[in-house]
């Protein structure tokens, strides 16, 4: 079962991951009106596979616990297998801040807007993230920024 976990938060990360490189390889930057709506469509699909892959995530980690508890090991036995399994749920559960996060950002460079909301929003996403992740996701806004993909609302 956890590999499965696994898979499926891969294979949600790397469909998120591929398609923000084919939407940074295409030749046309300015959105056009019906893009709008797709973006919302896309931004809401994504917010339902991050819903399901939680909801995985904590089934798996529920019958995890009811096998441990029938299986009678010792508490010495279990330890390490308990914190293997918070270091995969919290593993989980970045990856899922990850993708929401390039979501977001994708979901910017489609509307070519960036407002001070949004980038408190992205800073509270990622908050907890390790230093790189979050480096990697705000150097992409500013990339975009800088490429006038998009157009930041100032104060």
């Amino acid at each position: 079962m956890q590999t499965s976990k696994g898979m499926v938060t891969g294979f949600v990360a790397g469909i998120v991951v591929a398609g923000g490189a084919v939407l940074l390889l295409r030749d046309d930057v300015t959105p056009r009106p019906d893009e709008s709506a797709q973006v919302a469509e896309l931004g809401a699909k994504i917010e339902r596979l991050e819903h399901s892959v939680s909801q995985l995530s904590l089934q798996a980690a529920g019958s995890s616990r009811g096998v441990a508890a029938d299986g009678g090991t010792s508490s010495a036995a279990t330890a390490p297998a308990t914190d293997a399994k918070k270091e995969q749920t919290r593993l989980a559960e970045q990856q899922r801040v990850v993708a929401s996060a390039e979501a977001r950002v994708e979901q910017a460079i489609q509307t070519g807007q960036w407002t001070l909301e949004q980038a408190r929003d992205l800073d509270r996403l990622t908050v907890d993230l390790p230093a790189e992740e979050r480096g990697r996701i705000h150097a992409r806004i500013a990339a975009a920024i800088n490429n006038d993909q998009i157009k930041p609302e100032l104060p």
